[in-house]
């Protein structure tokens, strides 16, 4: 009886965070934590700097800083930083730079990832506490109103502004699959945001005020660590949905992935770097925003073997019907791996696998980190380019 009971405990235990973490926290996320308060409006603004760290960019970065270039104002600057370019990116950027007096090229001589193109980027500009940092991909494309957008919502008292990204280009199965994925994300990153919570943010459009910079390791995301350490000051962290992003949409899901396995490494990381100094509210978000979603398929296994016993133990309809929806739920994630090799059905089998190899890969990267694996530099996808 008490090892049933145990189990019983254990199962309640693993599926309540599950259901809590996929099904009520995106709402939670807006209606239970304390608001983040913004700081007085301001319209002492100084200069803007956008920020463009570059690895090997020759086929984008031409137009990506012409493109930035339409959008600045009479004090704005680009900042491009070319981090041990062994392409023709060094040749384009310095032939702008000595166009343009509005565009700073400096080059990182040895390879050392993004971080270390931020860092030095801002050293370089030594900004005042009233300057803008724009941070910002090669392949992301503003439209006329990103900046502007942006430093609104900054000088209305926020601390860090995201935007909000566009994909383009979605032309596999993988990119279509991804594309829902990144709208439950971003569903769940505007209830934080109404809070003034927001944890986490997408590195090609987002800005924040030059004296909230911090200088970053190597192993973290520069998209994580600055929203969630603010968050976790009590700052006003948001997104501002009509500051807009548009990037093409990686088409390989090899590169997809890879790319979530880098990505839950870092922000692994991130959180192992910053735990102890975030206050409890936000060290919450992160359980159920990244920790439980990184285990969600690790979880309801786990909780398919309690009930499993369970139903070894003692017999009940609750426990047979529960039993049976775990190993519907297992049956419709085998036919889906079955379904990849078969390409039998192409809508919702594709998009179910999709989202189990999110959270397998997402795993991976989370225990690596976990385990002392540090991702500092990486190479970049080659399908949205």
């Amino acid at each position: 009886m008490i090892l049933e009971l145990l189990l019983f405990i254990l199962y309640a235990l693993t599926v309540g965070i599950v259901l809590m973490t996929y099904l009520f926290y995106p709402f939670i996320a807006k209606l239970t934590f304390k608001e983040n308060e913004k700081n007085n409006p301001t319209k002492d603004c100084g200069a803007l700097y956008v920020i463009i760290p570059a690895y090997n960019e020759e086929s984008v970065i031409d137009e990506k800083i012409k493109n930035s270039l339409k959008y600045l104002g009479p004090k704005d600057e680009i900042v491009v930083v070319s981090d041990a370019s062994d392409d023709s990116t060094n040749s384009i950027c310095t032939i702008i730079a000595e166009e343009d007096e509005k565009v700073r090229f400096y080059v990182n001589h040895e390879r050392g990832g993004k971080n270390t193109c931020l860092n030095l980027a801002v050293e370089k500009i030594n900004a005042n506490k009233n300057d803008i940092l724009i941070f910002t991909d090669c392949n992301t494309f503003f439209d006329e109103n990103s900046l502007l957008e942006i430093k609104k919502s900054l000088q209305a008292g926020s601390s860090l502004v995201a935007g909000s990204m566009v994909y383009q280009s979605m032309e596999s199965e993988s990119a279509v699959s991804e594309g829902l994925y990144w709208r439950y994300e971003e569903w769940i990153r505007r209830n934080e945001s109404e809070n003034g919570r927001l944890i986490v943010c997408n590195g090609g459009l987002f800005g924040m005020w030059a004296n909230c910079y911090e200088t970053l390791p190597p192993f973290v995301p520069n998209d994580f660590e600055g929203p969630l350490r603010l968050c976790g000051e009590g700052e006003h962290v948001m997104i501002n949905p009509e500051a807009k992003g548009i990037e093409p949409a990686i088409n390989s899901p090899k590169e997809e992935y890879s790319r979530k396995k880098r990505m839950a490494n870092r922000q692994m990381n991130c959180i192992l770097y910053l735990w102890k100094d975030l206050n409890i509210g936000t060290k919450n978000q992160v359980l159920f925003h990244k920790l439980f979603r990184w285990f969600g398929m690790h979880l309801f296994l786990l909780s398919t073997v309690f009930i499993l016993f369970i139903r070894l133990l003692t017999m009940s309809l609750m426990i047979d019907l529960l039993l049976i929806a775990h190993f519907t739920i297992i049956g419709v994630i085998i036919l889906a791996l079955i379904n990849q090799y078969l390409n039998v059905e192409k809508k919702l089998l594709p998009k179910i696998l999709h989202a189990v190899k999110v959270h397998v890969y997402g795993a991976k990267g989370a225990l690596k980190a976990i385990f002392g694996t540090k991702t500092s530099i990486w190479e970049k996808a080659k399908t949205n380019r």
